[in-house]
């Protein structure tokens, strides 16, 4: 108690330098907690974006499915004990997909895309698709093919922006689409465009289509009549949340535990379902935000060291002032390591008094714009979408995130002060006395 005294006594024994080094501390911690905050507020908006968009948190599929690029051979048989395996109380809606690859077609444009088939009622629940329709209508849930004039069934189908502008086509438009089947054959069919959406996505704009599960049936025919089972490439799972998106994850990997295989899992022969959460079925989306984090992190590092050797450079400037001092407690048989653990009770004080209004600041920033989210319009706007980032800036105060913020300038700043602290206990009393 008594060298946190002495500690706390002598930190404002040169009050200009003392204010000067706490407002640095301040505006440092403020600066790298409120960059933190944005930057777990902006990737989560990615996440949400692209999950709420397209797999949604949680999806069960045939084992080897994602590795394999999502091929239309490893799905997985819709059984009853599959469906008894899905029960779980958190659980809002399950919706059955059947998803691969076509080409589509309308007078000379063609394009090739990924159809997904779905319930258009039970994909409400699990994206947010519906609400990204900009011109027509979502896919009626009660749809049923009417014939043409020669006879063929016209179906549904839903198209992005740039798939629109690439075909020529626009509401009310019939296009050709043509894709490989579950056993090799050939399927195809007729669809009248209902909706076009622009979901701010360049890559699901211009290459997804999405469509009800007949019609997504009749295209690639995944279903075994001879042995009355019905396949579906996966099967996402809607939950209130994320946070109970995860909870129920780690409960369905018990019911769902991944084989162990010799082979890899895209060649092995193995098709039992598995349970799949957010980051396995958007990997791309991972790699973006790994890499973000990376160079923000560097970035982050640059600025913890500037404080932190600013911190270093005040004790090495009150170490040289007090150096008669250190001389005159250690003649009267003061040991080193006390004078060490005074000084560095001193930096502790200093950090923690300029970390606390600091982080008061970044906290203050950070809930800003959680709750006043800035969105981002006009050339600027379409530009960032063009390259797939999310137009709207938020941040998310996380207490995971100021944990790391502190700790990431405590650390450095109590580790280089240790460094000038060190040589106390080797000075010589009778030259430092007598020189000074």
């Amino acid at each position: 108690m008594a060298a946190f005294r002495l500690a706390f006594r002598n930190l404002f024994r040169n009050k200009r330098r003392t204010t000067i080094t706490l407002v640095s501390i301040a505006f440092s911690v403020a600066l790298t907690s409120f960059l933190r905050f944005l930057t777990f507020g902006t990737h989560q908006e990615n996440i949400d974006q692209m999950v709420g968009l397209t797999t949604g948190y949680i999806q069960v599929a045939g084992y080897g499915w994602i590795e394999s690029r999502r091929r239309l051979e490893r799905a997985v048989d819709y059984t009853d004990e599959l469906q008894a395996k899905l029960q779980h109380p958190d659980i809002l809606a399950i919706s059955p997909r059947i998803e691969a690859g076509a080409l589509v077609a309308r007078k000379e444009h063609s394009a090739f895309v990924r159809v997904q088939g779905a319930d258009p009622e039970k994909e409400k629940q699990v994206t947010t698709m519906y609400k990204r329709v900009r011109k027509g209508q979502y896919l009626a849930p009660d749809f049923v093919a009417e014939e043409n004039e020669d006879g063929v069934l016209i179906h549904q189908v839903l198209i992005g922006q740039r798939l629109a502008t690439n075909l020529e086509a626009e509401v009310g438009s019939v296009i050709s689409i043509v894709g490989s089947r579950f056993d090799g054959s050939t399927g195809a069919a007729l669809a009248r465009v209902v909706g076009i959406i622009n979901t701010g996505n360049p890559e699901l704009d211009s290459s997804y289509l999405w469509t009800d599960l007949e019609t997504a049936r009749i295209l690639f025919a995944p279903d075994s009549q001879d042995q009355g089972l019905r396949r579906y490439t996966s099967v996402a799972l809607a939950t209130e949340n994320p946070l109970v998106a995860e909870d129920v994850y780690e409960d369905l990997k018990q019911r769902f535990p991944t084989p162990v295989t010799e082979l890899a899992p895209e060649h092995a022969r193995v098709y039992d379902p598995v349970v799949l959460f957010w980051d396995d079925l958007n990997q791309d989306l991972v790699q973006y935000l790994l890499l973000d984090q990376i160079g923000n992190e560097i970035t982050l590092t640059f600025l913890i060291l500037i404080m932190a050797s600013g911190v270093m450079t005040t004790v090495e400037m009150s170490l040289h002032e007090r150096q008669r001092e250190f001389g005159i407690l250690m003649a009267i048989g003061t040991r080193g390591a006390h004078l060490i653990k005074v000084v560095m009770l001193e930096v502790f004080l200093l950090l923690l008094l300029g970390i606390l209004p600091g982080l008061l600041i970044g906290m203050a920033g950070g809930y800003y714009l959680q709750f006043n989210p800035i969105d981002i319009s006009g050339d600027l706007g379409e530009a960032m979408q063009e390259m797939g980032s999310v137009v709207t800036v938020r941040a998310i105060v996380n207490f995971e995130e100021t944990y790391i913020a502190i700790l990431s300038l405590m650390i450095p700043s109590l580790a280089l002060s240790f460094l000038a602290i060190r040589k106390i206990p080797r000075l010589n009393p009778v030259e430092v006395i007598g020189t000074l």
